[in-house]
Formats: structure tokens, sequence, C-alpha cells
């Protein structure tokens, strides 16, 4: 108690001194209207099998990013989805922030701009700062739930996660090598259901605490003030126990519409259509799963679109993506990959998908 108590909220702050609104319609439209087609990678460098070990200063690796970073330039790709880790944040502070500044200056000397997501509902639950174990060689093994359940269930350590959104935003909220805050991916990504009665059955408890996790990120987020629009992906079916709990959120919160397709072309123009109706720019932040979801024609729909895309993996490596999600792993053909489009040597896995992606993107052959 005497923690939360000494804690001033760097929120209530902000907001005196004037943090913005949700942006209008014509806010968020003029913001893209001088935005060229974006399209680019969730990256991930092949060293990392997660989140703490991307970040962290004993693994924190500038000369492989820029290497790896190189390559999607060399594809056309422009942008970047990164995720960021309130692990390392709470450790390791400014050194933290410092590690962020010197990727923006490596991508920012690729051509590349980053679209930076705080938190995060999917895979492993609990993780622990330092030395991370080795990945089992599945899909994601290693992948961590950001923050923690120890964290996430325990409000009173909420504070902390509050100067983690805060203290990212304020040091880059005009920078313009950032395109944007995507606050939480895929919330909710814990297994709960909907019974036949419409009640909510699974782990409902930290259920409703990402739920409202969910509602202070963006209000963090939005407390300092940030030149760039904020985001949360939607993901599930309007009528999921997700779909109806956090896609209201997502959709109302947001300064730009963003969304996660793993389906073919015409599921994809289906999901457009639908979000072009709210009348803001639309990004997809996940989509490419072979054979289910593939660059050709899902990167030209959205280049067609102007919808930014952002497909799951570059350079295939720790976190075994090229592996496919374990409940169809069985059935997968062995060999085929999954996510990722590069091996560690800069070759392409598929050298007509990567040829597709360069003609997409306008890559010049000389």
């Amino acid at each position: 108690m005497k923690k939360l108590f000494a804690f001033v909220p760097v929120a209530l702050a902000l907001l005196a001194a004037g943090a913005r609104e949700k942006w209008t319609e014509e806010e968020a439209n003029a913001w893209y209207a001088g935005k060229p087609f974006m399209a680019g990678c969730n990256f991930v460098p092949s060293d990392a099998s997660n989140q703490i070990e991307m970040w962290s200063s004993a693994t924190f690796n500038p000369a492989l990013i820029d290497r790896e970073l190189g390559m999607a330039q060399k594809l056309g790709f422009n942008t970047m989805r990164v995720f960021l880790s309130d692990a390392v944040w709470l450790h390791e502070g400014e050194k933290f922030l410092d590690n962020v500044e010197k990727y923006l200056q490596i991508a920012d000397s690729r051509g590349i701009k980053t679209l930076f997501v705080f938190f995060d509902s999917c895979w492993n639950a609990y993780s622990k700062y330092g030395k991370q174990p080795e990945p089992s060689g599945r899909h994601n093994s290693n992948w961590l739930k950001s923050p923690s359940f120890e964290i996430l269930g325990d409000e009173s350590r909420w504070p902390e996660l509050e100067k983690y959104v805060v203290g990212v935003v304020s040091r880059f909220k005009d920078d313009p090598r950032v395109v944007g805050w995507d606050v939480f991916n895929e919330p909710g990504q814990i297994g709960v259901s909907v019974d036949e009665r419409g009640a909510l059955r699974g782990n409902v408890e930290m259920f409703k605490k990402t739920e409202k996790l969910l509602k202070l990120s963006f209000e963090w987020a939005r407390s300092a003030n940030p030149s760039q629009p904020i985001t949360a992906g939607v993901y599930a079916g309007d009528k999921s126990a997700v779909g109806r709990t956090m896609n209201p959120i997502q959709l109302s919160e947001s300064d730009i519409i963003s969304f996660h397709c793993y389906g073919g072309g015409k599921s994809l123009r289906a999901n457009i259509e639908k979000f072009k109706k709210l009348n803001r720019p639309v990004f997809c932040t996940e989509y490419m799963a072979r054979p289910f979801s593939t660059f050709d024609p899902c990167l030209g729909i959205m280049k067609e679109n102007k919808v930014a895309a952002y497909n799951w993996g570059l350079v295939n490596g720790r976190t075994h993506t090229d592996r496919p999600w374990k409940q169809i792993e069985d059935k997968y053909p062995k060999g085929k990959w999954f996510h990722d489009v590069l091996k560690p040597d800069g070759s392409p896995y598929d050298p007509a998908e990567a040829e597709y992606i360069k003609k997409t993107m306008g890559v010049s052959e000389n």
C-alpha cells in the first residue's frame, strides 16, 4: 500500500496538462492522406524468441536488427510492427528506452517506420526477466503474455504499467519515425468462451481484468498527448466472448481502425469493406499464414484499398513461426512454412513470393 500511495499517477498529471481526445474522423483521415501505402512485417529479430530477448540489454542486438531490416528494405517494406516489453521496462527503465531509440535509428536509416505494441494476451501466461529458456521448436513456444498473469492479476501493480505506457509514449510522442501506438495485441486471448446461456466460462477473472486494462491502456496512451494515432486490432468475431467484450472498446477508442485476418482474399475483402464503413484509416496488423492467407493476393488487395499491411514474421528464427499453430500442426505438411518470409542468410523461402512482394511494393530491379 505504501508503494501505491507514494506513486502519483503520471497520467493524471498529464491529463491536467491537456491530454488529447480521440481523433475525429476528419483528423484521422487528414493524418493518413499524406501517407504512402505502408506494408511490412511483425518484426522480431531471428535471435530473439520473445519480447524479453529482443529488448534486454544483455541480448539486444543492433547489428542483427540492422542486417534484417536491410533485408526488409530490399523487399520494399517500409514499416514494421514491433512488440515492446513491460518486463524489460520494469527492470531497465531508461536503458530500455535507449534501446528503443537505437532500434528507431536503425529502422529510420532503412526507410522503415514503426508501429509499437504495448501489451499482448497471447501465449505464455508467466514470464521472468533475465535469461530465457530455449524454445521447444514449436510455434512461438517462448512468446509472452504482457503483462504476465502475476501483474495482470494484481491491480496494485498496475501503476507500474501506467508508467510504462506513459513513459514510452511521452519519449516518442512527436517522433516521425513512429507510425502509431497499438496498445493491446489480441486482448482476451486466454481461452474464455460463451456457454449456451450466454455466460462466460473459462478464466473469467483474468478476462475481466484484461477488459479493464484494455480501457486503461487507451487512456494512458492518450494522456501523453501523442501526435501519432492509437489503436488496438480487432481479431475475433462479434458474437464470441472476445468479440462482444473487447471489439466495442477497440473500435470505439481507436483513432485508426486495425484488424487481423488470417483468411484468404475473400475474407480480407469482407473485413476491409466492413471496417472502411467506419470512415477512418484501416490497418491490417496481422495476416499471412500459408496456405490460408498468402501475399498473393492479400498484399495486392490491401494496396488497392490503401490498407496498411503487416504480415507475421520476417526472418525465420527462434520464434519458429515457420511452424503452424499447435491446433493444426499434426495435419500441416512438413517443410512448408506457415509464417516468415526469409531464411537467416536473406534468401527467400519462396522466390516467387518475394518477387511478388517487390513488384507490389514498386521495387526496381536495377
